[in-house]
């Protein structure tokens, strides 16, 4: 980690809160999907978290202004049930966008 004189450090957070964030690539997606069997998924993007990289609140406090989610689906060319797996997370993500609007 860098130590900042605490002039470089205002003037970093300076920057940060005028310039336009974006992120463009987050794995937490894979997190909000249901588990097996209709249990609940393990978290929420609304709810601040320790785990996982990101939710709204830590977004918003982050001054992030864009976040780009991947659409994970396997390792492999042809993964079975990768279509439905990638449509799911997609129907996840507008239904927590929803729920968070």
């Amino acid at each position: 980690m860098v130590e900042l004189a605490r002039e470089q450090e205002e003037r970093a957070l300076k920057i940060h809160k005028e310039a336009l964030v974006v992120d463009t690539h987050c794995d937490t997606l894979m997190k909000f999907m249901p588990q097996l069997r209709g249990s609940p998924p393990a978290r929420w993007l609304g709810e601040r978290s320790e785990a996982g990289h990101i939710d709204l609140p830590r977004l918003i406090e982050g001054g992030v202004n864009c976040q780009t989610f991947a659409v994970y689906t396997g390792k492999r060319v042809g993964q079975p049930g990768a279509t439905l797996r990638a449509l799911q997370m997609i129907d996840v993500f507008f239904s927590e966008c929803d729920a968070n609007d």
